[in-house]
């Protein structure tokens, strides 16, 4: 009896050690995991990007996309983009847009090659354009999405790993939602929230296209919490909050 007393006794004392050392153990491990960027894809090839005063020039590989500045007539702005020419090799398109815009803000070619997501922007609002580089058709995202009003701006995207799908923020000023692009098949995932999120710094896509992981602002707060989207359960949790310094870290993966 005496020695039944004295393992539970020992045991008594050990446990609450053993529990917070395991609890140690757990919270290392999600703390390693959260800093660990090494599960990331990361695009390796990146554009480049040449403006002068008449004309704007993405360069990457065998892909250029050249903007012709024109003068606009309505002010503030003083600059109007009204097509993109698109030259893939020996292929060349020519992309009118129904919109007028300031600036083409930047461009990104799928893994695959086979496509070219391309970001035209004005003065408060983004518009998201998928490109198909084999016969040169296209498709407007803003219009495409689903949604209650007009999306306005189309701001963080990011190709998956295969270049089949296309992760995007959009929203207004106001507002901003996550959504999946199937370029393959057309049709759109649309990630579940819990809490209205105001703005999106940047989406990334790990090395296998399981999940996605966002930076994104809850109403009314300014701060950035790390959200993730497993495409196995189909949840979406926050991973923790983002300071300055982890947000600049992290974005600069999306660069």
């Amino acid at each position: 009896m005496k020695r039944i007393f004295k393992i539970m006794l020992a045991f008594t004392l050990v446990s609450p050690v053993f529990q917070f050392n395991q609890h140690f153990s757990n919270e290392a491990k999600a703390q390693m995991v959260t800093n660990d960027n090494s599960s990331y894809f990361i695009t390796k090839e990146k554009p480049s990007k040449k403006e002068t005063k008449n004309k704007i020039v993405f360069e990457q590989d065998n892909v250029s996309v050249i903007a012709t500045k024109k003068k606009s007539a309505n002010p503030p702005s003083d600059t109007l983009i009204d097509s993109v020419e698109i030259i893939n090799g020996t292929q060349n398109y020519t992309i009118n847009f129904t919109d007028e815009f300031d600036s083409i803000n930047s461009i990104s070619i799928s893994p695959t090659q086979k496509f070219l997501a391309l970001q035209a922007g004005s003065l408060g609002y983004n518009k998201l354009y998928v490109i198909n580089l084999k016969d040169g058709s296209y498709e407007l995202i803003n219009s495409m999405v689903k949604s209650s009003k007009p999306v306005e701006t189309v701001t963080a995207y990011k190709w998956s790993p295969n270049g089949q799908k296309l992760a995007f923020s959009y929203g207004d000023p106001s507002l901003s939602r996550i959504a999946v692009y199937n370029v393959f098949y057309n049709t759109f995932t649309y990630v579940p929230r819990e809490t209205r999120t105001i703005s999106t710094a940047f989406i990334l896509w790990d090395k296998k296209g399981s999940f996605i992981d966002y930076a994104s602002s809850e109403y009314p707060s300014d701060l950035y919490k790390l959200f993730r989207y497993s495409f196995d359960t189909k949840k979406n949790k926050v991973v923790k909050k983002l300071n300055a310094k982890e947000l600049a870290q992290m974005n600069s993966l999306n660069e």
